[in-house]
């Protein structure tokens, strides 16, 4: 970076998984810097996990519990007294009795975190301790714990992998008094902590990412202390999430007034550059297309669409990779934008986006820089579903060039599989997330998923019978859905368990950029609802074929309890996350790690993290 250049400043806040470095932040920075942009990363979000998971944090903790636990009973006994009700008495009266639940324990569980989550943290990071279940279990517990603990403080739920926050509404006005609450907020005080280290930055832009809900209370707590600190630097916000909502956000200017000065729509690299590039030569951030501020928005296209083999190679440089939460990282890396499919009836994932992909040649070069520069040798690739042609053409790149490289992507199970699925493993494939969604052909044809229903089970005994682990996402409650067609999708998974290795249960949800949100009533629903809130990116409806809350939570309970019977106490459902199952995979080989069973009090300890 050139001495005397004001850099741009990328933040990435809370919450995120802490295993891997962010993508966006390395996508992003590694653009700018190929521009010859100054340009400085800060992971604040590992910098966070790895504040709260301290011993001494975790012993404050403790004290703000008791503290906080008497002025909740004091409150709760002031408004029974003078006959005040209303939401507010409910939600503190049960966050009261969560955090006397703790506090009556016979075992003070702050000390027993405490105790252990040095040597929890060390465990996750050393290269043999992780690979042996008998360690990695109890230190993934143990973090999780420990991250009970924090969140309850805060009448919150914080876990490696999640943060939810129900007492604030995802308005202006919710998020407005949600940023400067220091009980209910558990960012708050170490934001203020860290905000002398971004000034000191000197950043002539500051730009956060925010991509998902989890991510909200932290990234916008976080800009408001940055545009308060930095009222005459450009602050903008980006991100998947952000994207979605510009257009109600721009009737708002009390939104940026308080948290930004403007949102980039869509994806960051260019539209960064050129932001970056009008205001240091005094230009305003509106022209510059996708650049949306209270005055005005950009075009909507720029004049010229960049091409994803034009944007920079990933950097990695400013991040720690020593200190995530894993015994070596596994990137996210990108060969593709948008969904070559790009019909599904419930998905709203490609909006927006142009389908694009990087040529072989140039994706390969990436991933020989990264493993060059920084030792990388695991990559899990973020596209929406990679081609069976693409991955074959990779693969026989990647023999060629000799690289031990290890990956694994999300697929449709389509026919072009079937000719390429037994070279994959051989280039370092361990696993593919297939779309499975549903067992049902009516529910299928529904989905407008394209994939024939019997066709795909001989892909997925083609791919299991090469090495590859399946992993299957499925859903629950579709509109119209019926409970035979749901008991088809668990019957498939129960008894497929050598074929389907392992799966990710969801609710379906109604995406507001979804072909189903725009023709609702093809589908039974009506009443279509933009979630009552500034910044939700689902609808809520009315669903007049079913099923309905009471009978969809009775099927997802059917479905874990069955498959819970059918896979028996599987190493994977451990594990956790599918970065893990990858190294693992990678490590161990699928057959062993598909017989590898843990004990059922461990199981279940970890399963009780994961709902």
């Amino acid at each position: 970076m050139p001495a005397n250049e004001a850099p741009v400043l990328l933040l990435f806040p809370p919450q995120w998984t802490p295993q891997n470095p962010s993508f966006g932040l390395s996508s992003v920075g590694g653009h700018l810097r190929h521009k010859g942009i100054a340009t400085r990363l800060m992971d604040l979000n590992l910098r966070f996990y790895e504040e709260v998971l301290s011993p001494e944090y975790l012993r404050l903790c403790r004290e703000l519990t008791r503290s906080r636990a008497e002025h909740l009973r004091n409150r709760c006994k002031f408004r029974v007294l003078f006959a005040v009700e209303g939401d507010s008495l409910d939600r503190d009266a049960a966050h009261l009795l969560r955090l006397d639940e703790l506090l009556e324990r016979q075992d003070d569980p702050w000390d027993i975190a405490a105790k252990g989550v040095v040597e929890a943290l060390a465990t996750v990071r050393h290269r043999e301790r992780f690979y042996d279940p008998a360690c990695l279990i109890p230190a993934l517990i143990l973090l999780d714990q420990a991250l009970d603990l924090v969140g309850a403080v805060h009448d919150s739920h914080l876990a490696l992998n999640d943060f939810r926050a129900t007492r604030y509404p995802l308005t202006v006005e919710g998020m407005e008094e949600a940023t400067r609450d220091r009980w209910g907020n558990p960012f708050l005080h170490l934001m203020r902590r860290w905000l002398p280290d971004i000034v000191a930055c000197r950043p002539a832009l500051v730009a956060l990412s925010i991509n998902s809900f989890s991510q909200i209370l932290a990234g916008l707590t976080l800009a408001r202390l940055v545009k308060q600190a930095l009222p005459e630097v450009h602050l903008t916000l980006g991100g998947n999430f952000f994207g979605r909502v510009a257009d109600r956000l721009q009737r708002r200017p009390d939104f940026f007034q308080l948290f930004c000065d403007s949102l980039v729509v869509g994806e960051g690299e260019v539209a960064l550059e050129q932001l970056a590039l009008n205001l240091r030569e005094g230009r305003a951030p509106e022209e510059v297309a996708r650049v949306v501020t209270a005055h005005g928005r950009g075009p909507l296209k720029p004049d010229r669409v960049t091409q994803l083999e034009e944007i920079g190679p990933l950097d990695l440089a400013d991040l720690p990779l020593d200190r995530y939460f894993s015994p070596e990282p596994v990137v996210c890396i990108q060969a593709s934008r948008g969904c070559y499919w790009g019909q599904c009836s419930f998905c709203d994932s490609y909006w927006g986006v142009k389908l694009d992909k990087k040529s072989t040649p140039r994706l390969l070069s990436e991933m020989q820089h990264l493993h060059q520069q920084y030792g990388v040798r695991h990559f899990e690739f973020i596209d929406e579903c990679l081609t069976p042609e693409d991955m074959g053409t990779m693969a026989v790149a990647i023999r060629n060039s000799g690289l031990k490289l290890h990956w694994f992507a999300n697929a449709r199970t389509e026919a072009g599989f079937l000719e390429v699925l037994p070279e994959l493993p051989a280039a370092g494939l361990s696993m593919l997330l297939w779309g499975f969604e549903s067992a049902s052909p009516r529910v299928l044809k529904q989905l407008v998923k394209g994939v024939h229903p019997r066709q795909r089970w001989k892909i997925l005994r083609t791919s299991a019978a090469s090495g590859v682990w399946n992993f299957a996402y499925v859903f629950f409650g579709f509109p119209g859905e019926t409970r035979e067609e749901a008991m088809q999708t668990v019957e498939a998974l129960c008894s497929n368990t050598g074929i389907l290795h392992s799966y990710g249960r969801s609710v379906y949800t109604l995406g507001r950029h979804s072909p189903m949100a725009q023709e609702p009533e093809k589908y039974g629903i009506s009443d279509l609802v933009e979630g009552g809130t500034d910044l939700s990116v689902n609808l809520t409806y009315t669903n007049h074929l079913g099923p309905d809350p009471a009978e969809l939570q009775e099927r997802v309970e059917e479905c874990t309890r069955r498959c819970r019977e059918a896979y028996g106490d599987p190493l994977w459902m451990a594990l956790r996350n599918r970065e893990n199952l990858h190294l693992y995979l990678v490590h161990y080989g699928s057959e062993r790690v598909r017989n590898w069973s843990v004990s059922p009090q461990e199981l279940e300890r970890a399963a009780a993290f994961q709902k």
